[in-house]
């Protein structure tokens, strides 16, 4: 098989059925297969599925452990040499599936592509980057100087980890695309492992990028676009979003950066008056585990 579909979701119906019918309405011209993983949804999501989607194969999780455990458990049941990650509340008008694999089926190096991803109101929203976060590109897009001055100057985001609008019209090899859409070769997850499972939402691909970066390429695919809603599962306004960023951020930063920077990032949230931070630190489960590591 050519391609799977892998859809994780937590009480997304309404975005999940939305999702499914652009897929089944301009399906890839290519085998493929859709798998859909419930993280425990209490809003029907399942019962929607089965009766509207039989062609679906649904993996119905008792509890939400979050994207990179569903998106996981989805690779270990795919068939396909190409694996599409597709947040539920994506949808499209045409088939993006097609040109971007036969991109990769041409350039062998490429491990990772990732389209346009297009507001639903107007708009691109700015997901790609070649740099790969540290201390400097968080405290401008937290503070929100980076992206304040992108609305000035939509050329210029002051060397952030997130590229500037204008830079979203072009088609390029960069650094990282968002998990909300790509496409990866199923080699590269069999290679370096699938996402990190302590990312429970947020920053997962980047910290997948980030490891297969000196083996694979990524690439930015402007001309395939689709739709993404954006606070599928949960709006991306509230407490427990943010709460879920910060937490995830200082998890990629203990991982992979040095560890003054971990250090320093808690205070620019405080600065920011994202009291979160402090619940987020009082947590520190990765402190915790690396003790237990060692103990064991």
């Amino acid at each position: 098989m050519k391609l799977s579909i892998l859809i994780p979701n937590w009480n997304g119906k309404r975005h999940l059925e939305k999702c499914l019918l652009s897929i089944f309405s301009h399906p890839p011209s290519l085998d493929y297969e859709v798998i859909v993983y419930d993280n425990g949804s209490t809003d029907g999501s399942c019962e929607m599925v089965k009766k509207k989607f039989r062609k679906v194969k649904l993996i119905e999780g008792e509890k939400n452990k979050g994207f990179a455990f569903a998106v996981n458990r989805m690779i270990e049941r795919a068939k396909g040499e190409y694996l599409g990650i597709v947040n539920s509340d994506i949808f499209y008008n045409r088939d993006p599936f097609t040109p971007i694999i036969s991109f990769m089926e041409e350039k062998k190096e490429v491990g990772v592509v990732g389209p346009k991803l297009l507001k639903p109101e107007g708009g691109i929203h700015t997901t790609m980057g070649r740099h790969f976060p540290n201390i400097y590109s968080a405290f401008v897009e937290i503070t929100g100087i980076a992206p304040r001055l992108a609305s000035f100057f939509p050329f210029y985001r002051l060397s952030s980890f997130i590229e500037p609008p204008l830079s979203h019209l072009k088609e390029k090899y960069t650094g990282h695309v968002e998990a909300s859409f790509m496409v990866v070769r199923r080699k590269v997850f069999e290679e370096f492992g699938g996402f990190d499972e302590n990312f429970f939402a947020y920053y997962e691909d980047l910290d997948f990028q980030l490891r297969i970066r000196k083996k694979w390429k990524v690439y930015y695919m402007a001309g395939v676009e689709v739709y993404h809603v954006g606070g599928g599962s949960f709006p991306s306004r509230t407490k427990e979003a943010s709460r879920l960023y910060i937490r995830s951020f200082l998890y990629y930063f203990y991982k992979n950066r040095p560890y003054w920077e971990y250090r320093v990032l808690p205070f620019i949230y405080l600065l920011k008056g994202k009291k979160e931070v402090k619940e987020c630190l009082r947590e520190r489960f990765w402190i915790r585990q690396e003790k237990d590591l060692k103990n064991g």
